[in-house]
Protein backbone atom coordinates (compact mmCIF):
# COMPACT_ATOMS: atom_id res chain seq x y z
CA UNK A 1 0.00 0.00 0.00
CA UNK A 2 2.76 2.60 1.01
CA UNK A 3 4.44 1.52 -2.44
CA UNK A 4 1.55 2.37 -4.31
CA UNK A 5 1.41 6.08 -2.90
CA UNK A 6 4.78 6.51 -3.68
CA UNK A 7 5.07 5.42 -7.72
CA UNK A 8 1.73 7.71 -7.64
CA UNK A 9 3.46 10.75 -6.38
CA UNK A 10 5.93 10.44 -8.82
CA UNK A 11 3.51 10.18 -11.84
CA UNK A 12 1.97 12.92 -11.25
CA UNK A 13 1.81 15.87 -13.63
CA UNK A 14 3.94 18.71 -12.62
CA UNK A 15 2.98 22.15 -12.39
CA UNK A 16 3.82 24.71 -15.38
CA UNK A 17 4.58 28.19 -15.08
CA UNK A 18 1.73 29.92 -17.18
CA UNK A 19 4.57 32.36 -18.33
CA UNK A 20 5.64 29.70 -20.73
CA UNK A 21 2.59 28.69 -22.11
CA UNK A 22 2.12 28.63 -25.53
CA UNK A 23 0.53 31.60 -27.41
CA UNK A 24 -2.81 31.39 -29.00
CA UNK A 25 -4.71 32.80 -31.91
CA UNK A 26 -6.78 35.93 -31.42
CA UNK A 27 -9.78 34.30 -33.95
CA UNK A 28 -9.91 30.55 -33.18
CA UNK A 29 -7.27 29.90 -30.23
CA UNK A 30 -5.07 27.28 -31.86
CA UNK A 31 -1.61 26.75 -30.48
CA UNK A 32 0.03 25.56 -33.77
CA UNK A 33 0.96 27.56 -36.97
CA UNK A 34 1.09 30.90 -35.03
CA UNK A 35 2.64 33.90 -36.82
CA UNK A 36 3.47 36.59 -34.04
CA UNK A 37 5.51 38.93 -36.29
CA UNK A 38 4.35 42.33 -35.71
CA UNK A 39 2.16 41.45 -32.76
CA UNK A 40 -0.20 39.90 -35.35
CA UNK A 41 -0.41 36.60 -32.82
CA UNK A 42 -3.20 34.57 -35.62
CA UNK A 43 -2.62 30.84 -36.73
CA UNK A 44 -1.75 30.53 -40.44
CA UNK A 45 -5.20 29.30 -41.22
CA UNK A 46 -6.77 32.65 -39.84
CA UNK A 47 -4.18 34.79 -41.25
CA UNK A 48 -4.75 33.70 -44.97
CA UNK A 49 -8.30 34.00 -44.31
CA UNK A 50 -7.72 37.83 -43.01
CA UNK A 51 -4.41 39.07 -44.50
CA UNK A 52 -6.38 41.35 -47.06
CA UNK A 53 -8.06 42.67 -44.19
CA UNK A 54 -5.35 43.52 -42.18
CA UNK A 55 -3.17 44.87 -45.32
CA UNK A 56 -1.01 42.67 -46.50
CA UNK A 57 -1.19 42.19 -50.19
CA UNK A 58 -0.66 39.03 -52.09
CA UNK A 59 2.08 38.85 -54.82
CA UNK A 60 2.71 35.96 -57.17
Amino acid sequence: MAENNRMDKHNQKKKKNPKYDKPKCRVCGGKRGMIRKYGIRLCRRCFKDNALKIGFKKYN
